[in-house]
């Protein structure tokens, strides 16, 4: 079986890679090869019987040579194809030996695709030409492609471009003789049925038209000396116990080797299928002393110990045996296949490849590699023991040239393959570079303003976009130095277009929440590789990449002003104290209106302090007045924050608040607590004394008094006096200070547990509920609290008649019920059948707080049958008869 390992690296260039064996015979046509177009690496024999070279993959025939001379053609195809077809067939691409041959093949087929190719490492035109036929392990053909990975046509500077190295090899196929040596003898049984099924699959499987030969013997009789004809091989198998039938198996071991020296193939192989119960004495090893293998399976009944001399390894008579790597081998079905593959295994070249891929220095990969070199290119990116079995190798570099302009190179001629295979190293080159224009956008914040007022953050920002291509959706940043961002999709601006964006956040916001430095950001690039760069740092993605980031400060933060009041006596000083990263680079100025009048105009702050700006001072011998202080504050980049403060100046008079009981309410304790809060704002820093008295306002007796008590305190008297049920009770409280005399009268009742009682209110036609046995009547009941205080814990229910909330479904309702309010509830009733005439119901409202309850009796008419009279409930049809009488009686009774 063959060996053809293709494999694909993929570089941004085209080439053909082969090498050259220096082959004595040539006929080339006059000035020929020649290069032509700088890809003719294939060698055609003209019809004039001369060769020329062309591009690999023109369509043409070709002409097939097999290993006994003989010849084949193909149809037209590339020159790859062509070796395909001829190595599937178990031939090669011709190889012209000398002018006989060369005329023969002119005679006879025409004209067509020899074996004839150059190396990639040869020179040019007429350097590196060799044989397909005669090359080790060797690169063959390779192809590139070049993918924009954001797909939209355009190679951008610093955008991922995505690589990929293509290359196929070929590896010549050793040929193999094979002698069997089997065991018929009469202790195998019936496993010489599996032993002739074992032998035809290795024959089937043999690759004859590459050279491969088999011999079989049976232990005591040679029957198929070395060949090509699987059918002769194959009825050799069939019939090997029919002869001597010998158990000697030293005896089949040199017969077996007696045939391989008949061979010439490099790989010479025996293998013994039998159960080896004597007979041997060292065969095996003189068979190993000339390069010969020696396989051994082993089948029922064989002696372990012979076996393991045979094949020089330790054995198992279990499956286990066929995973150890050795040639001892356990007879099952599927081991004479694990036998073949072990020995093709051998026989195959290993190979492996280092890929460089030198790009230049301002494409940068995205990946690690095993090791980087410098070049005189720019880098060498390597990947190193790739496997030669594998496909496309794919790698994504990003492309960032420092410079614009037209035939830019994205990838230098420089690119190799070293090529390892039977312990020697090849290198191949791709020797063509790549190139592609540079497009590129340069966005940058060309100006900015941030402005700081009334609890809100505005940031205005113009953005440009500088480069000669237009920029794609990409992301804004506000971001702090805790890298706390405010982001936002910039839509795609113009080439040389710009774009203004407003950000407007409340000053709480986690931007701008702490005094740290804020940027605007904005770049072509959007995560990938330099996503984990810091923002503005995206190396050299654009021409002008300083412009990316655009620091706009930070609006100085007010945290404290003083004075906090200004008294009617007062001359002052307003001072900020505020928060900034650069709180020395902080200047202000402010204006003072007066009453509306303008006495300051952006005046200039002093800064007694860092992180404080002061006034001059303001002189006020006024009172009743308001001060209006407008602060404009400036920190670096022009952040700004606007602040505005107003005073009131007065002459306060002393206050009386917080009175209890409340005005006009009711109170039930007894003695009643009087109690009420003084303040006067002139005296709260001094705590200069007050005078306090209370009065019974209706004999204008003073209950109390009190001197220098201090401003915001309060003032008790328990009036036991105040005892009378239901009457109303004015009390007075006076303070004064040095300048004013402030009195008020407040008022209570004098409550009862009568005066508690909730209202209630029943709403129904006619005398009562009109309903009938069965069916369902419904009322309106409100309950009102007139009083100036909250009755949380009401509840009605109701009782005597089947009745219910409509709003509950049950006959108990709780609820409260707020001061000075009232609640109205619908209430259906549904008395059960076989109820008539008139029932009631009970309606009870209860204060839980205080146990005081209110009780309605609800009268109830109940009909027997709801279609009857629709009189007046409560009347008889004979009293309606009678009142309808002594009414005509009266009228007539007139005239």
């Amino acid at each position: 079986m063959g060996l053809k390992l293709g494999k694909i690296f993929t570089v941004f260039i085209l080439a053909i890679l082969l090498v050259s064996t220096g082959a004595a015979y040539t006929n080339w046509d006059p000035g020929e090869p020649s290069n032509t177009g700088g890809n003719e690496e294939c060698a055609e024999m003209f019809t004039t019987s001369y060769w020329n070279d062309q591009p690999c993959d023109e369509n043409l025939p070709a002409i097939c040579e097999a290993s006994d001379g003989t010849y084949s053609t193909t149809g037209s195809m590339s020159w790859m194809a062509a070796r395909d077809v001829c190595e599937s067939r178990g031939e090669h691409l011709v190889v012209i030996n000398d002018q006989s041959e060369q005329n023969y093949l002119q005679a006879n087929y025409g004209y067509g695709w020899i074996g004839y190719r150059q190396s990639s490492t040869g020179s040019e035109p007429g350097g590196g030409w060799g044989w397909s036929a005669d090359l080790e392990s060797e690169v063959v053909s390779s192809s590139s492609s070049v993918q924009d990975v954001d797909s939209d046509g355009d190679y951008v500077r610093g955008r991922p471009v995505k690589t990929t190295f293509t290359y196929e090899v070929q590896n010549p196929y050793k040929p193999i003789d094979t002698a069997f040596a089997l065991d018929g003898s009469g202790s195998m049984g019936n496993s010489r049925y599996d032993v002739a099924d074992a032998t035809k699959d290795y024959i089937d499987g043999a690759n004859t038209g590459q050279g491969d030969t088999i011999a079989v013997s049976e232990l005591g009789e040679q029957l198929q000396s070395l060949t090509t004809d699987k059918s002769d091989a194959k009825s050799a198998a069939d019939r090997y116990w029919d002869e001597s039938r010998s158990s000697c198996i030293g005896c089949g071991i040199s017969k077996a080797h007696d045939h391989l020296k008949e061979g010439n193939n490099p790989i010479q192989v025996i293998v013994v299928l039998a159960d080896a119960q004597g007979g041997y004495s060292g065969q095996a090893d003189d068979a190993r002393d000339d390069g010969v293998e020696v396989h051994g399976i082993m089948y029922p009944g064989a002696d372990i110990n012979n076996f393991e001399k045979v094949t020089d390894s330790t054995c198992e008579m279990n499956s286990d045996e066929n995973s150890d790597g050795d040639n001892c081998w356990y007879g099952s079905s599927g081991t004479i296949d694990e036998v073949y593959d072990s020995i093709q295994e051998e026989v195959q070249a290993e190979a492996t490849a280092d890929l460089n891929m030198v790009m230049p220095d301002y494409t940068y990969t995205q990946d690690s590699f095993d090791s980087l070199e410098n070049h005189a290119d720019g880098e060498n990116y390597i990947r190193e023991d790739i496997d030669a079995s594998s496909g496309t190798h794919t790698e994504t570099f990003t492309w960032r040239p420092l410079t614009d302009g037209s035939g830019k190179v994205v990838k230098t001629g420089s690119s190799y393959i070293d090529f390892r295979s039977d312990g020697s190293t090849t290198t191949y080159n791709f020797p063509s570079s790549h190139t592609e224009d540079i497009y590129y956008v340069d966005l940058n914040v060309s100006d900015h303003s941030l402005l700081r007022r009334n609890g809100m953050i505005t940031v205005n920002l113009t953005l440009r976009n500088k480069g000669n291509i237009e920029s794609k959706t990409r992301p804004l940043h506000l971001t702090d130095e805790d890298n706390n961002i405010l982001s936002r999709q910039i839509d795609p601006i113009p080439a040389g277009g710009k774009h203004y964006e407003v950000f407007r956040v409340a000053e709480n916001n986690l931007t701008f929440r702490d005094a740290q430095r804020i940027t605007a950001h904005i770049d072509p690039n959007t995560g990938g590789f330099w996503s984990t760069a810091p923002l503005g740092e995206g190396e050299a993605l654009e021409p002008d990449e300083t412009n990316n980031d655009m620091p706009i400060g930070y609006p100085p933060l007010l945290s404290s002003t003083s004075p906090s009041t200004v008294n009617w006596d007062d001359n002052f000083r307003f001072s900020l104290n505020f928060d900034h990263y650069y709180p020395d680079q902080v200047q202000g100025n402010y204006t003072v209106l007066e009453d509306g009048n303008k006495i300051r105009d952006e005046a200039s702050y002093s800064k007694p302090a860092e992180g404080t700006l002061r006034t001059n001072q303001i002189d006020n011998d006024e009172s009743r007045i308001y001060y209006n202080i407008t602060s404009k504050i400036r920190g670096p980049q022009g952040a700004l924050s606007v602040y505005n403060h107003t005073f009131y100046v007065s002459n306060p008079r002393p206050e009386i608040y917080a009175a209890e009981p409340k005005n006009l309410n009711s109170v039930y304790q007894n003695p009643v607590q009087l109690r009420a809060f003084v303040d006067d704002e002139n005296n709260v820093e001094n705590s200069n004394g007050l005078n306090v008295s209370i009065y019974n306002q209706e004999t204008g007796n003073l209950l109390k008094e009190v001197e220098g008590v201090a401003p915001r305190t309060p003032v008790s008297y328990s009036w036991s006096e105040a005892d009378e049920a239901g009457k109303t009770y004015r009390w007075n409280v006076t303070v004064s200070d040095d300048w004013d005399t402030v009195s008020e009268v407040f008022r209570f009742v004098k409550g009862s547990r009568v005066s508690y009682r909730t209202e209630t209110e029943s709403n129904y036609s006619y005398s009562g509920v009109v309903t009938s046995s069965g069916g369902q009547g419904a009322f309106r009941y409100s309950v009102r609290n007139r009083l100036e205080f909250n009755k949380n814990n009401m509840r009605t229910t109701l009782s005597g008649v089947d009745a219910r909330f409509e709003s509950t479904g049950t006959g108990t309702k709780s609820y409260a019920l707020p001061k000075e309010s009232s609640k109205t509830f619908n209430i259906i009733v549904n008395p059960g059948n076989g109820l008539e005439g008139q029932q009631y119901l009970t309606v009870t409202t209860t204060n839980e707080d205080l146990g005081i309850n209110n009780t309605d009796k609800i009268p109830i008419f109940i009909r027997s049958d709801a279609k009857r009279s629709r009189g007046v409930p409560g009347l008889s049809i004979l009293n309606i008869l009678f009142m309808i009488l002594a009414s005509t009686l009266y009228f007539a009774g007139s005239h």
